[in-house]
C-alpha cells in the first residue's frame, strides 16, 4: 500500500529540538535505526515536533520555513500534475502539524513578539486550512478524505469529561456541517481507513469499532475550500509568559499538568458568565 509520511515515526530519544534546527526540527545525538518501510516513505526535510518552527507561514515573515510550506513544496513538485489534471498522491498520507500543543512565549520569535497559547493554536488552524485549500483546489480533491485528530486532548477536561477530543472529516463525500450522534473512537478512524484502502482489521478493536459511514453522503460537493483569514492574537498575558518558562516543551506533553494549568490561567478557563 503506497503511503507518504510527513513528520511522524521518527521521534527518537536523545534529540535537541532547539531554535535553528530547520528544516528537520531535531538534532540527533544517537544513531537509532528506523524501520526501512518508514524511512523509504517519509519526507526527511519535514520538521518533527519542535515548538520553534511554525506550522503555517508567518504574516510578518512569509518566507520563513514552516511545515505547511514544506508540504506544499513536495505536494506540488511530486504529487500533482495540475496541467494535465492528474493526482499522484499515494493512497495514504500522514501529515503532522504539532503546534496546537502550545510552546514558550519566545519559541517562535526569540526577540518577540510573544506568542500566547491561542496564537499557537491559530498557527495550527492556519496550516490545516491552507492544506485543505491546497488539496481542494487540486485534481486530488475528487477522491480524497481528510481525517483530522489531535495528538491527544492535552489532558484538559471539558464540560463533559476528559476522554473527548476533536475530530473533523473533510471531503466532497462528507456531509456538510454534520454533527454525528454516534459514538466514535480512534479505532473508528482506523477501521474506516482500512475499509477505504481494502485492508483487514489490524486488531480486535478495529474490527469491533463503529465505522464513520454515517458521516458520508452519496451526493458529493466538489466546491473547493477557501481558507478564512485569521485575526491573529497579539502578544501574550504575563501569566502565560511566566508559567511557560517552567514547562519543558522539548518533547510533546512532557509537563502536561503544568501546561494545562498555564492554558487555564492564561485563557481564563473555566470562563465565568
Amino acid at each position: 500500500m503506497p503511503f507518504i509520511n510527513f513528520g511522524n515515526g521518527y521521534e527518537f530519544a536523545e534529540v535537541d529540538e532547539d531554535f535553528g534546527t530547520e528544516p528537520t526540527g531535531i538534532r540527533e545525538h544517537v544513531n537509532v535505526p528506523m524501520e526501512k518501510v518508514v524511512r523509504d516513505n517519509s519526507d526527511h526535510l519535514f520538521p518533527n515536533y519542535n515548538t520553534h518552527i511554525p506550522d503555517a507561514p508567518l504574516p510578518e515573515d512569509p518566507t520563513r520555513f514552516n511545515r505547511f510550506g514544506r508540504f506544499k513544496q513536495v505536494f506540488e513538485a511530486h504529487y500533482v500534475d495540475s496541467l494535465n489534471k492528474v493526482c499522484k498522491l499515494p493512497a495514504y498520507v500522514d501529515l503532522f502539524y504539532p503546534n496546537d500543543h502550545g510552546g514558550g512565549a519566545r519559541d517562535i520569535n526569540p526577540g518577540g513578539p510573544d506568542w500566547s497559547y491561542k496564537r499557537f493554536v491559530q498557527d495550527n488552524d492556519d496550516a490545516l486550512g491552507l492544506t485543505v485549500e491546497l488539496i481542494s483546489n487540486s485534481p486530488c480533491w475528487k477522491d480524497t478524505v481528510i481525517f483530522v485528530v489531535e495528538d491527544d486532548p492535552q489532558n484538559g477536561f471539558d464540560h463533559v469529561d476528559g476522554y473527548r477530543s476533536i475530530f473533523l472529516a473533510i471531503s466532497p463525500w462528507v456531509k456538510h456541517e454534520y454533527v454525528a450522534k454516534t459514538h466514535f473512537s480512534l479505532a473508528s478512524i482506523f477501521k474506516t481507513v482500512n475499509l477505504i484502502l481494502g485492508l483487514p482489521p489490524l486488531n480486535q478493536y478495529d474490527a469491533a469499532a463503529t465505522d464513520l459511514r454515517d458521516m458520508f453522503t452519496g451526493k458529493p460537493d466538489f466546491t473547493p475550500y477557501s481558507k478564512q483569514q485569521i485575526l491573529y492574537a497579539k502578544g501574550a498575558r504575563p501569566v502565560w509568559i511566566a508559567l511557560t518558562k517552567e514547562i519543558d516543551f522539548r518533547r510533546p506533553d512532557a509537563d502536561e499538568v503544568k501546561l494545562r494549568q498555564a492554558i487555564a490561567m492564561s485563557e481564563g478557563i473555566p470562563r465565568r458568565k
